[in-house]
């Protein structure tokens, strides 16, 4: 899994996909208002992962840490749609107030031209 911190993106000037904002927009929705403690919004982008532990982990941890972590799955099978889709998905994370993001398979490699670091 590569991590990456969402300002640490060279994004695509173009607006993204309407539907990958609809997606992210009421995953950030529901944040609004989740806990009075500073809350960190952050992802996973990958394909077939809705069976991750990764959201109960991280969560449960942000809780000990006495701050909300909220961590959402960006399936690109729900989403149906193929790492193609990747800029866009990293634009709208970014609009929608993501801290960070997690990038996993089959996003790894496609992924990297879109750092401005590694």
């Amino acid at each position: 899994m590569v991590a990456v911190p969402v300002g640490g993106l060279d994004l695509l000037p173009r607006q993204p996909d309407r539907r990958v904002v609809g997606v992210l927009r009421r995953q950030v929705e529901r944040v609004a208002g989740a806990s009075e403690h500073r809350t960190v919004l952050a992802g996973l982008i990958g394909a077939g992962i809705q069976a991750s532990r990764t959201p109960a982990l991280h969560e449960r941890e942000g809780d000990a840490q006495g701050f909300r972590y909220l961590y959402r799955l960006i399936d690109l099978d729900t989403l149906g749609v193929d790492p193609g889709a990747l800029p866009d998905l990293l634009a709208a994370a970014e609009r929608m107030g993501y801290t960070g993001l997690n990038i996993t398979f089959p996003c790894k490699q496609a992924v990297i031209p879109l750092l401005h670091e590694l």
